[in-house]
């Protein structure tokens, strides 16, 4: 790929958790974190509103009971992610 970047700072949890679904998924790791990056970078894009509600409850403004399903999931990932930086 030309346009191609190479991150080399993944924590050893995704690295293992991506191996594990690209054996499941028929991929290279690589291309499952490259297929997680495209989902999550799709979810982002499709609301605004739901990341301005993460960000509201993340920053303790807002109940992460009152999140809906999928803005728990990106609140848990983003708990997840600013825990291992």
């Amino acid at each position: 790929m030309p346009n191609s970047v190479v991150v080399e700072n993944f924590s050893p949890s995704l690295i293992h958790a991506s191996k594990l679904a690209a054996e499941h998924e028929g991929r290279t790791a690589d291309e499952q974190l490259e297929h997680w990056t495209r989902v999550g970078r799709s979810i982002l894009l499709s609301s605004s509103l739901t990341m301005e509600r993460v960000e509201l409850a993340l920053a303790g403004k807002l109940a992460r009971e009152r999140l809906s399903e999928l803005e728990s999931i990106i609140f848990d990932s983003e708990v997840e992610a600013r825990s291992e930086e």
